[in-house]
């Protein structure tokens, strides 16, 4: 494809992927700009409410392990299912930014996945994601501009309905003068138009093309009408033959 020659997904949308780099970049610098403003007291409330954090799970999660009496299978099918889980967040993590930019969507769909587990988070996942992808929904873009190009570039010939340029003068496969000037305003214009577009000129195809076309097809049909008369000659030739043959 002549439109995706020096090009890519990448760089055509370099400035969405650079707005959503832009936006966690500047996530960063305001959260540390309110750690910056905390006072050395507030910060070691901070601290304390953090270790209080981290030593409630880690006491709840012990506490759970010693008081459940499950067998080794039981455990090991919890954590192939945990195991699971985390790579079917992984799995939607990609796809999703492979589908958007959308920073919402990205991240509703993230915690879709970890809230609602993948067995009831999935099914909501494979709704609310867009149907295509990033590199799909540029190709087909591209596609389209092609498309267009072609249509504005080239045409079907008015006397055998080859497809040619716009260029052109003459059709290469009847011979059909495509383009002349026109006798008013010079300008190019399609002989199989009805006036000229830029000066209204009615007759724009001269009189002696007129005549000169029509000798050629008069002379194409006396050929053909040669050519049909040389093939029953000879049928009937054939057929004598065999007659007296037999």
């Amino acid at each position: 494809m002549t439109g995706i020659i020096g090009r890519s997904p990448k760089s055509a949308n370099f400035k969405k992927m650079d707005k959503r780099y832009i936006f966690y970049i500047l996530s960063l610098i305001l959260f540390f700009v309110f750690i910056s403003q905390i006072s050395f007291h507030n910060m070691d409330t901070f601290i304390t409410l953090f270790e209080t954090a981290r030593v409630f799970f880690i006491s709840l999660f012990s506490g759970i392990s010693a008081n459940m009496n499950l067998d080794i299978g039981i455990k090991i099918a919890l954590g192939y299912v945990f195991i699971v889980w985390a790579a079917f967040i992984i799995w939607v993590i990609k796809d999703i930014t492979n589908r958007t930019t959308n920073i919402l969507l990205q991240t509703l769909s993230i915690f879709i996945m970890l809230f609602f587990t993948p067995l009831f988070g999935l099914p909501i996942y494979l709704l609310i994601r867009p149907g295509t992808t990033l590199f799909e929904r540029y190709y087909e873009e591209e596609e389209v501009e092609e498309t267009i190009d072609d249509v504005e570039e080239f045409y079907h010939c008015p006397g055998c309905n080859h497809k040619v340029s716009r260029d052109f003068k003459f059709c290469p496969k009847c011979t059909l003068e495509l383009t002349i000037s026109c006798p008013s305003c010079k300008k190019k214009i399609h002989t199989d138009w009805a006036l000229c577009p830029y000066c209204g000129e009615k007759d724009i195809v001269p009189k002696k093309d007129v005549k000169k076309e029509e000798k050629k097809k008069k002379i194409i049909i006396e050929e053909k009408e040669e050519e049909i008369k040389d093939i029953l000659v000879k049928e009937k030739e054939e057929k004598i033959q065999k007659d007296n043959q037999q």
